[in-house]
């Protein structure tokens, strides 16, 4: 999407989430759910920072950014419940942002570019 005209991102985000919430749809329907919001989630949290999310598969190392993300996931700051979480909890978040990213065709940032492996920070 990064690649796209000026405004073509805004008026595709409509037709691209749908496509999400299809897709993940076919599988378990409340995990379909969950994975919708913790990308809308997300989202929000790189909006906080003024960072879009094409901006964020721009960085080269999205390490920083996703292990900040899942530590205010994990201390009750971005969870649902406003409550401290257990930390597969806050893995499983990352987890489903990263799976929506594959599935909108812009690959998984918990990997790493050069090896095309799961970066071993994880």
């Amino acid at each position: 999407m990064a690649n796209l005209p000026p405004g073509a991102g805004v008026r595709l985000g409509p037709a691209v989430r749908a496509v999400v919430q299809s897709t993940t749809a076919a599988g378990n329907v409340k995990r379909a759910r969950t994975g919708v919001r913790q990308y809308e989630r997300f989202h929000d949290f790189c909006a906080s920072f003024n960072i879009s999310t094409e901006d964020f598969l721009a960085y080269d190392d999205h390490f920083p950014f996703l292990s900040a993300y899942a530590f205010q996931y994990r201390c009750g700051e971005l969870a649902p419940g406003g409550n401290a979480v257990k930390s597969r909890t806050a893995e499983d978040a990352v987890r489903l942002i990263s799976q929506t990213f594959q599935m909108l065709g812009l690959g998984d940032p918990r990997t790493d570019p050069a090896t095309r492996r799961m970066d071993s920070r994880w």
